[in-house]
């Protein structure tokens, strides 16, 4: 197991709650929560690499700042699961049907559209640009003729699933500008709750995370690249980049390093 501690005095070392365990995904747990329709979601310092690599405080960060971003989407009336942050680790969301398809959204070239269609990184696009993608044991790019044909939407939902992502592109991208960041890319995911009076009837709901783990960024001012999910990326710089983001949003302040001068020897 590699390990790097990223400030770890400023976070509590991952302690798996006592909870019966619903689902194990590649970064995030979930729980049962204390009633029917609720549930705990635990994010965990584990990258998600296959390899066991751990990123001490990493999921301290993700649940922060995905905590602060659906929060701000609640307020402008897009619904997500979210129903409070409980702790530094872990959310209370609702309970949702999981859709069975990512919706990714690029208003610029992240390094993977890059090397599809041949164009430098960060480069703009004149329009947001919209894909789905069904996750098996790789991530599949799918039309919306597979996804009316598997039976896993219909046209109806996916056109209010594409509002949603347009209403929440438009927001982020806002947002992230107004601190010097511009959002290449990232990807939603989307569930249904299904009203008590019928189970024909449901509400759409956003849910999952928007945090690094799910976003490509870049310094408006430097161009420098934000991608955690970058495999080219040591741990330490995964690290700076978690670290980077969480401190542009004004949600955790990280502690400057001190440099020794003449007058410290």
């Amino acid at each position: 197991m590699t390990t790097i501690d990223s400030h770890s005095h400023l976070f509590q070392k991952e302690t798996p709650p006592r909870r019966q365990e619903m689902h194990r995904g590649r970064t995030k747990i979930l729980y049962d929560g204390p009633d029917f329709n609720s549930l705990v979601l635990y994010f965990t310092d584990n990258e998600g690499d296959g390899n066991d690599t751990v990123l001490n405080g990493r999921g301290v960060i993700n649940n922060r700042i995905s905590d602060h971003l659906l929060s701000r989407l609640q307020e402008i009336g897009i619904n997500t699961h979210l129903i409070r942050r409980l702790n530094m680790r872990e959310q209370l969301v609702r309970a949702a049907e999981r859709i069975p398809f990512k919706v990714h959204i690029y208003n610029a070239a992240n390094k993977d559209l890059s090397a599809r269609f041949s164009l430098d990184v960060g480069t703009s696009l004149s329009r947001p640009l919209f894909e789905f993608s069904y996750k098996n044991q790789e991530q599949h790019v799918v039309g919306k003729e597979h996804i009316c044909t598997f039976g896993w939407s219909n046209e109806l939902e996916l056109e209010d699933i594409t509002t949603l992502a347009q209403r929440t592109n438009d927001f982020l991208y806002g947002y992230f500008s107004a601190v010097g960041l511009k959002l290449l890319s990232f990807n939603l995911e989307f569930g249904r709750v299904y009203l008590p009076e019928s189970l024909e009837q449901f509400e759409l709901l956003l849910i999952d995370e928007i945090s690094p783990e799910t976003c490509v960024f870049q310094d408006i001012k430097t161009s420098t690249i934000y991608d955690v999910r970058d495999s080219e990326l040591s741990l330490a710089q995964r690290a700076e980049a978690y670290e980077f983001i969480a401190e542009r949003l004004g949600l955790i302040k990280f502690p400057t390093p001190v440099t020794s001068t003449s007058s410290d020897i």
